[in-house]
């Protein structure tokens, strides 16, 4: 379900730090949070990107949001997917309790605002499964620390999503591919001949080389080989899971 909104007239807070989230503002909510007046807003926010947004900021953005999705889906009995407002396009994914929720550019078509959450919440499956698989990983369960942990793994996965800055590549969805020079094009005959020899090994279905963030050869599909560029040496965010 789709829904479109003025910014204005649902009084999101205007200002310096609201025009910084713009295409990049991204937030995780516990929708089972705040259930009275009292209870405060702002323990529901799991996460927010980016956090140089103000508490009281990320607070009027996320309420608005929230409140327009529960108010729709007590009309409809459907969750929203797409909001609409004045300059931002937003798209949710409801997962339990959870709602991840990613902006972008209102002109965006509906797709894109989709394809980004879809390929940030495929991700994020690829590497830890499941929320609740976190949930359990962490040692002593508490809200302070499980949002120490989800931080984590957001401030890692968030600028995966944007490809690191390549705005290109992220719009496009492109894998970066190492350009090789001239006359040397062996280098790739020798990554892929490396790639089928170690096909032929015990449990080895497929693989890929990267070198500089830069794909030499894969036998993967764009979109595994793409999640798999996030790996990178002595980051210990990310870990496939057993």
């Amino acid at each position: 379900m789709h829904a479109g909104y003025n910014r204005d007239l649902f009084g999101i807070p205007q200002g310096d730090n609201m025009a910084d989230i713009g295409p990049t503002v991204f937030f995780m909510y516990d929708k089972c949070i705040v259930e009275k007046e009292s209870d405060d807003p702002s323990n529901a926010i799991i996460y927010f990107h980016p956090a140089t947004v103000s508490v009281n900021d990320q607070v009027a953005l996320c309420g608005q949001l929230m409140g327009m999705s529960h108010f729709l889906t007590s009309i409809t009995g459907t969750l929203p997917t797409v909001f609409k407002m004045a300059t931002t396009k937003y798209a949710f994914k409801h997962i339990g309790k959870y709602s991840l929720v990613i902006g972008c550019d209102v002109d965006a078509p509906d797709s894109v605002a989709t394809r980004l959450i879809t390929r940030l919440c495929d991700t994020f499956r690829l590497y830890h499964h499941s929320i609740e698989r976190v949930t359990k990983s962490v040692e002593f369960i508490s809200a302070v620390n499980f949002k120490t942990h989800m931080g984590r793994i957001w401030d890692t996965l968030v600028p995966f999503l944007r490809c690191y800055g390549d705005e290109i590549a992220a719009g496009f969805g492109s894998l970066p591919d190492l350009q090789l020079p001239k006359g040397e094009t062996r280098l790739y005959l020798k990554a892929s001949h490396l790639l089928q020899t170690c096909r032929g090994g015990k449990g080895v279905l497929d693989g890929c080389l990267i070198f500089r963030k830069k794909v030499l050869c894969t036998q993967l599909s764009p979109s595994l080989t793409a999640k798999l560029m996030l790996i990178r040496p002595q980051q210990h965010n990310v870990s496939l899971p057993q």
